[in-house]
């Protein structure tokens, strides 16, 4: 896409407070996390039932969470930031690093070492034996959510590791602190539920949802950027309006993709514009088609579970080779 086609389209969607569409998802989830307090009191098969309806409420959880990191929820970044550390809370993620991160991932989409998300599974595909190898061969054809779980490690390690130039900066510092704070907000909830007996009920009720979120993170996350060209170390980043270069969409489903995913799987449109809120994708995305070649798009667009499905057939090795090409 042509830079000034670019600017035209971003005039078009400034931001913007907090939407009514957004407002009407949260409300339907606190139903769904009351409704499915109240199948778990039922047990037997409507446990399951109630694992289900939770699952949903914390992937809009993640949702949002990733949404506030953009400055996307609302104009006030106090807003923003707050709701951010809620719901990151909620899903074990320390937001202030998650935000770093993440901003830098669009910042430099495709670049090996600028990109976090890159520099990470570089540094944990860098150092694997044959034995590890072989392990990660049986994690991956498993469904095991590596890249979910060593995501959410390499989040709460990096602001407390030294290798950072500027380690005594006030911002990885207020990230330190934060990361201590929420350790000890999750001590004190274990402490007041264990005090009142209701410890192994929560976690019960709480944790298999827990792991099914991490199970659809991956799901939804990696064939957005897998198998997709690296930069050089040396090559500038890339603009906004060229980041369809080193990522792909998802095909849209009906259900699945408005009101679960939030229209997640329009990832390009995201790439493009990363400030432009879930409930207006699918107008960008229209915008995008009139100032883009649609062979780009579609070329671009996969069918997110047919690809996952089919992959963890494959090696991770040869998935992730790119990666070893760029250690």
């Amino acid at each position: 896409m042509e830079k000034s086609n670019w600017n035209t389209i971003r005039k078009q969607f400034p931001r913007k407070g907090l939407s009514r569409a957004t407002l009407l998802i949260w409300m339907c989830d606190l139903l769904l996390i009351g409704f499915s307090l109240f199948l778990f009191q039922l047990k037997g098969v409507y446990i399951i039932l109630s694992w289900f309806f939770l699952t949903i409420a914390l992937l809009h959880t993640y949702l949002f969470q990733h949404e506030a990191t953009h400055n996307a929820l609302s104009k006030s970044s106090t807003v923003n930031d707050s709701l951010g550390h809620f719901f990151s809370w909620l899903i074990f993620m320390p937001y202030l690093s998650r935000k770093r991160s993440h901003v830098l991932h669009h910042r430099y989409t495709g670049h090996p070492t600028l990109d976090p998300a890159n520099k990470r599974a570089i540094e944990f595909f860098s150092v694997l034996s044959d034995d590890m190898s072989r392990k990660l061969e049986l994690i991956w054809k498993y469904w095991i959510p590596l890249f979910v779980l060593n995501d959410r490690v390499g989040l709460w390690r990096d602001p407390f590791q030294n290798t950072h130039k500027n380690h005594d900066s006030l911002s990885l510092k207020k990230e330190r602190n934060y990361s201590i704070f929420y350790i000890l907000l999750y001590l004190l909830a274990l402490i007041v539920l264990f005090r009142t007996s209701l410890l192994v009920t929560v976690l019960f009720w709480y944790l298999p949802a827990l792991i099914f979120l991490f199970y659809l993170e991956e799901l939804v996350n990696l064939p957005h950027h897998a198998e997709t060209p690296l930069l050089g170390k040396e090559e500038k980043p890339l603009h906004f309006s060229r980041q369809y270069l080193v990522s792909h969409s998802c095909k849209h489903v009906p259900i699945w993709s408005n009101i679960f995913l939030l229209n997640f799987n329009r990832h390009i449109p995201h790439h493009l514009f990363p400030w432009v809120p879930w409930d207006q994708l699918p107008r960008l995305e229209d915008k995008i088609r009139m100032n883009i070649a649609p062979y780009i798009i579609e070329e671009k667009t996969r069918n997110e579970i047919k690809w996952s499905i089919t992959n963890r057939k494959r090696s991770i090795l040869d998935i992730m080779g790119h990666y070893f090409d760029k250690r």
